[in-house]
């Protein structure tokens, strides 16, 4: 693999006409593999054999392939190696005496040392598509063939493959296998009873259509009825009784389908929707109804039509009306059967129970009527009505077993379409669960937005992920110690304790990143005993105007050293860490196909890197970027000095000592706002002053060199636009450009440019006023806004005509500031003030 690896890179070189090669160092031992943190996993391996390996590459050739002794005795002579001379290289291994080698690269060991690689049976296929993944797949030898271990599949017909794959899948949904596997045989109740009671709260959403089709044969057995028999006023007292109990339970059911009914009615009808039992038992009522209808009539109506000894002149009547009230009733039994069975939502027990006790009342009805008619009408009438009562009774037993064995079927199905929609219920859950679980652990290797944008429907497979960052602030935060405590021992477990210990720091570090001031920040990986992060990668995390991704890394940064002095005050340790922060444009993207990894590239990050193994420990070194973006933000910095930086030649750092003092980020911010505010209040000013006198107006014209002269002056020192001077022959100034800390004002000896004023005398106890806080600040600036402007422009004007640059000011005497009345009103001989940036 070194040997390909060391071709490819040549290929590259070649093809792209870019001087890259490769160091290859290989070692054989033992090692620790797993991940580390809570954040960014990244499988990784470490042990003392992992540090020799990296120094063998280390100390290597480039485009060699830089090998141990170990690693020379388990190649059995396969290779031809040369003296390696690695301690001359790497100070590790010299002081480790380790003995290298170097393996000789030629063609001879690609042919007969290893029969077993692709280029064997890719002969005609280019190294270039070799490289790219299009050759084809590793030739399998004759040996594992016999032995059954061949990867070569055996190639079948693509109707029998998919025949093979349906039946596996009916015989997966085979209804008596599920049946069961499941369900008891006969009353067809779940075995589980957990299932049973999820069942019993299932809605039947043909709860509605049951009682319509009820109301519809219940209407029909009336009509029925109404045509046959000769009803008396008991009929249409039972038979108004029942239909009125019938549409009360019957419009309890549909009730929540209409917008007119009762609030309360609704409710009702959606709580016996929504709880199965109250459905069956109302369907049990109705079905009740309709059997009481079917039985109540004929018993009624039964001795009108039965004719006793009546003898009508001189002859007996022997047509009676038994027959029609047989078929009548027979009619009627099937109709209530028949609705019994429309209600799938009663269990089959209590469908066997209805259906039974219809058959064996009907049957007990028609016998007694026969025996009935045999003592009247004599034996042989008797005996045609036995035996048609007996046919009939037949075909009611086989009209109830076949309704019984649909019931019995008709359920089973619905219990199955239920369990299958609870399989599909939990299956589904668990398909979010671990879809959930899959971005979880997605997220832990590479930032949320990349994620999403991998698990993109519309993504194309082929595409290369990378974004340009142009403002990401980098941090590393390395324990230089920790090499020292890492030990191979039998009492740590051969190092596993100390890589424990590791995790728990570093899944520290990850667990600030939790705090919702550090939502900036986002971990790129950790590799051995050193972190790395940043921030700004994303157009959410990255603030261009108040540059908080900066300051949260600041303060993330300084926690990182609070955090690692908690770990040595709970383990007994000393572990020193060195940090480094460094801001610029960075390329992000993810690379490798098989274990994808998230990572930035770019000079910052080099630069970054180099902050932290060019510190000192226990310190945050930073760049000078971003001390200009923390200084002014309240951060104590220290100026370290010129470092020499590897690659970038001599650079000035400095020391992040603390965090901000809120005073100076209180100042800060309304400072940036005063500048904000500053753009659209000059004009004004300006105007206002030309205005007053006209002498000004002529000095202000863009004509004028004068004013054109103050104007780039102001621009090129960015001097703070709310101060005065007055000046005379003899003048003190002191500093008052923007950013420089400012110790006081220019201010008078000896009067106006005139000399007809006395020399002024500031009093020691009105002569400073320094602003310690934005609020004091604003105020003042209030008080003296509408004369400071006036009294710059007079003494830059004086500036200029004295001849006195900006260059000059640092070295003149230092006046103090001058004292505003509270009416407004600058006192008499007291010098002007400087107001800008204060001490800090």
């Amino acid at each position: 693999m070194g040997l390909d690896m060391i071709d490819a890179i040549a290929l590259v070189r070649e093809v792209m006409a870019v001087n890259v090669n490769m160091r290859v160092g290989i070692h054989t031992g033992r090692v620790h593999c797993g991940v580390l943190g809570l954040k960014k996993w990244q499988f990784d391996v470490w042990s003392n054999d992992v540090t020799l390996a990296n120094h063998m590459e280390s100390g290597g050739i480039p485009g060699r392939v830089h090998i141990t002794k170990e690693t020379l005795k388990c190649l059995d002579g396969d290779y031809e190696v040369e003296e390696g001379r690695g301690c001359e290289r790497n100070a590790y291994l010299k002081d480790h005496q380790i003995e290298t080698f170097l393996i000789v690269p030629g063609d001879t060991y690609q042919q007969h040392k290893r029969p077993n690689h692709s280029y064997s049976m890719n002969g005609n296929i280019s190294k270039e598509l070799r490289m790219m993944g299009h050759g084809s797949q590793k030739n399998t030898s004759s040996k594992y063939d016999r032995l059954g271990f061949s990867d070569v599949h055996e190639i079948k017909d693509p109707e029998d493959e998919v025949n093979d794959y349906l039946m596996r899948a009916i015989d997966a949904r085979s209804i008596d296998r599920l049946r069961s596997e499941h369900c008891k045989h006969i009353l067809l109740t779940f075995k589980k009873n957990d299932i049973e009671r999820k069942y019993a709260k299932e809605p039947d959403r043909m709860l509605n259509i049951y009682v319509y089709c009820t109301v519809i044969m219940f209407s029909g057995m009336i009509l029925i009825q109404w045509l046959i028999f000769p009803l008396n006023i008991y009929n249409y007292i039972v038979m108004s009784f029942l239909w009125s109990f019938l549409l009360l339970l019957c419009g309890a059911v549909v009730a929540k389908d209409y917008k007119w009914c009762l609030v309360h009615l609704k409710l009702l009808s959606r709580r016996i929707h929504k709880q199965r039992v109250i459905a069956q038992i109302l369907s049990f009522l109705v079905v009740f109804i309709v059997k009481c209808l079917a039985y109540s009539t004929v018993i009624i109506v039964k001795d009108e039509f039965i004719c006793l000894n009546e003898t009508i002149s001189n002859d007996i009547k022997t047509d009676c009306g038994a027959t029609t009230i047989t078929n009548t009733f027979l009619l009627l039994t099937i109709i209530s059967m028949v609705t019994c069975a429309v209600h799938q939502i009663l269990k089959i027990v209590v469908k066997m129970f209805l259906l039974v006790s219809l058959a064996i009342i009907y049957i007990v009805t028609t016998f007694s009527q026969s025996i009935e008619l045999e003592e009247i009408f004599g034996q042989e009438n008797g005996s045609k009505s036995l035996s048609s009562s007996i046919e009939d009774s037949l075909f009611v037993i086989i009209f109830v077993v076949a309704l019984i064995f649909h019931s019995h079927q008709v359920e089973a199905t619905y219990r199955l379409d239920f369990l299958w929609k609870l399989q599909a219920t939990e299956e589904k859950e668990d398909m979010e669960h671990l879809q959930a679980y899959n971005r979880k652990l997605l997220a832990n290797i590479l930032p949320v937005h990349v994620a999403e944008h991998f698990l993109s429907r519309d993504k194309n497979i082929d595409e290369l992920y990378h974004e340009q960052c142009d403002s990401v602030c980098v941090l590393f935060a390395s324990i230089p110690n920790f090499s020292e405590f890492y030990v191979e021992l039998e009492a740590n477990n051969e190092g596993v304790e100390c890589l424990r210990l590791l995790n728990e720091i570093i899944a520290d570090f990850d667990e600030l990143l939790g705090e919702e001031r550090f939502r900036y920040i986002e971990k790129i990986k950790s590799t051995g005993a050193t972190y790395m992060a940043a921030s700004g990668l994303t157009s959410n995390t990255c603030d261009m105007v108040n540059f908080r991704h900066i300051t949260s890394m600041a303060d993330y940064a300084l926690r990182l050293l609070e955090q690692i002095n908690e770990v040595n005050t709970h383990s007994f340790n000393n572990f020193r860490m060195r940090i480094g922060i460094n801001i610029g444009p960075v390329v992000a993207g993810v690379i490798g196909a098989r274990k994808p990894q998230y990572d930035i590239w770019g000079n910052a990050v080099n630069v970054a890197s180099r902050m932290d193994s060019t510190g000192l420990l226990d310190h945050i070194q930073v760049t000078q970027e971003v001390y200009q973006i923390l200084q002014p933000r309240g951060y104590p910095l220290e100026c370290r000095g010129s470092v020499n930086v590897k690659g970038k030649g001599s650079m000035v750092t400095y020391f992040l000592k603390g965090p901000a003092r809120a005073d100076l980020v209180t100042f800060s911010k309304t400072n940036d706002e005063l500048k904000q505010q500053q753009s659209s209040s000059t004009t004004t000013s300006e105007d206002v002053t030309a205005t007053g006198n006209p002498d000004k107006a002529c000095v202000q014209s863009e004509d004028n060199p004068t004013a054109l002269r103050r104007k780039s002056l102001c621009r090129q020192n960015d001097i703070v636009p709310y101060f005065s001077i007055s000046l005379s022959p003899s003048v003190s100034t002191g500093s008052c450009i923007s950013g420089i800390q400012p110790s006081g004002a220019i201010s008078s000896d000896s009067g106006d440019a005139t000399g007809k004023n006395p020399p002024s005398t500031a009093k020691p106890d009105e002569s400073t006023r320094i602003m310690k806080t934005a609020a004091d600040f604003k105020g003042h600036r209030q008080r003296v806004e509408k004369s400071a402007m006036q009294d710059s422009i007079e003494s830059l004007e004086k500036l200029l005509k004295s001849d006195i640059g900006l260059a000059n000011l640092s070295s003149v005497k230092i006046p103090p500031y001058r004292h505003v009345s509270s009416e407004g009103h600058n006192e008499e001989n007291i010098v002007p003030e400087y107001v800008g940036e204060p001490h800090r």
